[in-house]
């Protein structure tokens, strides 16, 4: 009862604790927001992909820009307001998600007792469609390749059929094509972590007549608009097609989003599922070359 007789008037308890939690210095482990961003990107360099670590690095600097290099138990929820102000909608949520992982990594190793960016909300936006391929632009455009572009086949397939990131791909070599598995490792992959994704029959077909080798952003760019007044060229509809696809072909969720690097199906199940016809899958994976000369010594699928 004192204590609350001490509470300014119109406070309530709860708004006590909050001001507690948010100034509590738990233990000498307490540091400035400079120092504890130099120890979770060094912490991060186990368990992240380098892209993510760039993220991670450039917004919570920029949130130091901003406001200062202050204790981290001195910054408020006004201070990520401050930053997410005038932002897109997905830039805002993109913010939120790296810094408030930053900050709840602060304070489980007890550098300050809570994260400012708890009950911050996210902006609400309506996801766009997203872009998938037809299978006649799928056959159209593999088969304009092998003629005009065969250098890019691989590639394109490995998009198509096996769903691998363009930016993963851009770090994959012949060597993690093997034993029927694209065989990609932490250093690959965009989340850092090791899978592998079988390889199907049509796919194997590709890639024993067309050596795998990575093509230029320039090649890339030249493939999409020589192709783009028959192509509906959008963002990753090389990976959407086939996780669409592959669903279709499979009935199976779970497996689809392990081969595509997710962890469980909820992203799956938000973006995939019932854009294309149950029998499209079967027709989609039924793709194979029309060359039916090697230009290469076969690879050991």
């Amino acid at each position: 009862q004192y204590a609350l007789r001490e509470l300014p008037q119109g406070a309530t308890l709860i708004d006590a604790v909050r001001f507690y939690n948010r100034n509590y210095i738990p233990s000498s482990d307490a540091i400035n927001i400079s120092r504890a961003l130099e120890q979770f990107l060094k912490n991060k360099e186990i368990s992240s992909a380098k892209a993510t670590i760039i993220k991670y690095k450039s917004i919570v600097t920029r949130f130091i820009q901003l406001h200062g290099d202050m204790m981290l138990s001195s910054y408020t929820h006004e201070h990520v307001n401050d930053m997410i102000a005038n932002c897109t909608p997905a830039y805002r949520n993109n913010i939120l998600r790296h810094l408030g992982a930053f900050f709840s990594w602060c304070v489980k190793h007890k550098h300050c007792g809570s994260n400012p960016c708890d009950g911050v909300a996210k902006a609400k936006k309506v996801q766009a469609p997203l872009g998938i391929l037809s299978v006649d632009e799928v056959e159209y455009l593999l088969h304009y390749a092998e003629v005009e572009m065969p250098h890019i086949v691989p590639y394109l397939a490995v998009g198509l059929f096996a769903g691998v990131r363009p930016q993963e791909m851009l770090r994959m070599t012949a060597n993690n094509i093997r034993n029927g598995y694209i065989v990609l490792d932490a250093s690959i992959t965009k989340t850092a972590d090791a899978r592998t994704i079988p390889i199907r029959d049509n796919l194997a077909q590709w890639l024993s007549r067309y050596a795998w080798q990575v093509p230029s952003d320039r090649q890339i760019k030249k493939c999409r608009a020589k192709t783009k007044t028959k192509i509906n060229w959008s963002h990753d509809c090389l990976r959407h097609s086939f996780a669409t696809y592959a669903y279709e072909l499979t009935k199976d969720a779970n497996l689809v989003a392990s081969e595509m690097g997710h962890h469980g199906t909820k992203v799956f199940f938000t973006h995939y599922r019932a854009l294309a016809t149950p029998e499209s899958g079967a027709k989609f994976f039924s793709i194979t070359p029309k060359r039916k000369d090697s230009i290469h010594t076969p690879m050991q699928i």
